[in-house]
């Protein structure tokens, strides 16, 4: 959908799914970018992507947002 996204890419070696876990589980929704990939090697899997969308937010929920995944994905 249209907005303002960010991507983060993790480098430590977890899954979309782990993250989006996380993330959810600390009250923050956040998407796998896989969903939107068309071509997907499964035998070279792209590592783990998350889009964060903060169009509607406010700062002050924008800096929530971040200290909950700090916490968890940090």
């Amino acid at each position: 959908s249209a907005g303002l996204h960010i991507l983060l890419t993790d480098t430590k070696g977890r899954s979309e799914e782990e993250l989006a876990t996380l993330a959810e589980n600390n009250g923050v929704k956040v998407y796998c970018m896989g969903e939107f990939r068309l071509d997907k090697n499964e035998k070279e899997p792209e590592p783990a992507t998350m889009i964060l969308g903060y169009g509607g937010l406010s700062m002050e929920e924008i800096r929530e947002g971040i200290e909950r995944l700090k916490k968890v994905w940090l």
